[in-house]
């Protein structure tokens, strides 16, 4: 499952070119679970929560993630994994702005929709293994401070007005 999150970690990755968001997201999986949580994006920084304490939170930097507990914040692990399939999206989705609705990538398929404001309003992930949509709400140009990526002391997140 964490492949699926990183997936979506380093596919947001490729759409960080000098822009600053902020969103929340609903996960929503086809048993009807529902996740819901924030989204942060600087640069090439990417911080993807989950509001539930019983989860975790991803902080993608300098081409590195890292999965920090949210119940105990000093309990960070780094992701190590195969990366050969989610190079390949990068490659593909490193065409932002112009990206096509639907890509193919061995067995995930992935279908993109964009707001009105030309950013991404949801992301359709279906593979043998998982059927998972990925919605952003509410996504706003915002000024993110750094610290809010920093695995080693998560600080949590204060939306200035």
């Amino acid at each position: 499952m964490k492949y699926f999150y990183l997936l979506i970690i380093l596919f947001l990755t490729t759409l960080t070119h000098a822009i600053e968001k902020y969103c929340q997201f609903e996960e929503v999986y086809s048993n009807g679970d529902v996740q819901i949580g924030l989204l942060l994006i600087k640069d090439e920084k990417i911080r993807y929560e989950y509001l539930n304490q019983n989860l975790y939170t991803i902080i993608h930097k300098d081409k590195n993630s890292f999965i920090v507990q949210n119940d105990n914040k000093k309990i960070v692990q780094k992701i190590n994994q195969d990366m050969k399939v989610l190079d390949s999206l990068i490659e593909i989705l490193s065409q932002y702005p112009f990206i096509k609705e639907r890509y193919y990538l061995q067995d995930l398929s992935i279908k993109i929709e964009k707001s009105k404001k030309n950013f991404i309003k949801r992301i359709g992930i279906q593979s043998n293994n998982l059927n998972l949509s990925i919605n952003l709400i509410d996504c706003e140009d915002h000024t993110i401070d750094n610290i809010y990526f920093n695995q080693f002391n998560l600080t949590q997140f204060k939306k200035l007005s």
